[in-house]
């Protein structure tokens, strides 16, 4: 019975080897670790193995060309309170870059853009929402039009950002817990007076909740302004939760230089 399981498990290694199939875990040799995961495999990046790892090993941006590169120092630890921040939106209400008056279309502003839909289409509404409540609005958290609203739920926060404001909301209730915009937020009590991303924050804002780490990143672009032009550098300001709790469980603050001549618009 024992060399017939040895005569198995022999065959299929053999057949294993012959279909080229490596191990997810193997063993590693520094101390202190017991295995490592074969990533290059898990990742689809299967191929010459040496320049496999030299990718692993070498910093980010190795062997990637492109307008984009990133440049930053090290993150700042906000640990503060979200409702400690001052509660208010931006004193200056910046002018429209992308579009200067909303879009007419039609004799009511409501005509049917013929390339995109039909007039079918209106016959089939999208399925009612199971619950809903009033978010940040302009007169407000607003600053240009048009907003660029953007938002995530995560297991007991709904958080909506806008050029240029964020607002933390029980998804339960719909109760707006904290708001405040992108500039107080990076000031980070004072560490980060004179940054960019505590004093130039210009919108493009996005807010993902990523399920896999319990951790929410909210992201929006920073530069200066000369008359109506944007100033060359350019600047991502990326923020990153310490836990899921957006509110008290504190934050992780990164200021990116994007590039130095091209604005990194999305």
């Amino acid at each position: 019975m024992f060399r017939k399981t040895i005569q198995r498990v022999a065959v299929i290694i053999v057949v294993l080897f012959f279909i080229g199939v490596p191990p997810l875990v193997s063993v590693a040799s520094e101390p202190g670790f017991e295995s490592k995961y074969d990533l290059p495999r898990m990742l689809g990046m299967e191929g010459d193995e040496e320049n496999e790892v030299a990718l692993l090993d070498g910093p980010p941006s190795t062997g990637i060309s492109g307008p984009i590169f990133e440049v930053h120092g090290k993150a700042v630890s906000f640990d503060k309170n979200l409702r400690d921040l001052p509660q208010t939106g931006p004193k200056v209400k910046k002018p429209a870059r992308e579009m200067g008056t909303p879009p007419n279309m039609g004799p009511n502003g409501n005509g049917i853009d013929t390339v995109l839909q039909s007039a079918n289409a209106l016959s089939a509404p999208a399925p009612a929402p199971l619950s809903s409540f009033a978010g940040l609005y302009l007169a407000g958290w607003g600053s240009g039009w048009p907003p660029d609203t953007h938002g995530d739920v995560g297991p007991n926060h709904y958080i909506q950002v806008v050029n240029t404001s964020i607002g933390v909301f029980d998804k339960s209730n719909g109760n707006r817990l904290a708001a405040f915009t992108f500039d107080n937020f990076f000031l980070a009590n004072g560490i980060n007076a004179g940054d960019p991303c505590a004093t130039l924050n210009y919108g493009d804002p996005i807010a993902l909740y990523d399920q896999v780490s319990g951790r929410w990143i909210i992201s929006d672009f920073a530069f200066d302004v000369v008359g109506p032009n944007p100033k060359a550098p350019y600047y991502e300001c990326i923020a990153v939760s310490k836990s899921a709790d957006p509110v008290s469980g504190g934050w992780w603050l990164y200021t990116i230089v994007a590039d130095s001549q091209n604005l990194n618009d999305y």
